[in-house]
């Protein structure tokens, strides 16, 4: 059985970005962390994975934080 891994050529030059949170992803301090990687011709360029400064009651403000955080 032959078995190949195959990527498809992407030839943009976009700036992408990929953004995530983890609510409550710490139980024993109750803090998110906020996650984010961009991209440029399907390479990273820049990520980052950072507990969040200040707790949250909910995913709504855990997610705009996140959000916010990327966009600095």
């Amino acid at each position: 059985m032959n078995m190949q891994l195959m990527f498809e050529l992407d030839h943009s030059t976009e700036l992408k970005d990929y953004t995530n949170f983890g609510y409550i992803g710490n139980v024993d301090i109750w803090k998110s962390s906020s996650n984010y990687v961009f991209t440029h011709a399907c390479k990273a360029i820049s990520w980052r994975l950072k507990l969040q400064e200040c707790s949250t009651l909910s995913m709504t403000k855990a997610e705009y934080i996140a959000t916010s955080e990327t966009t600095k």
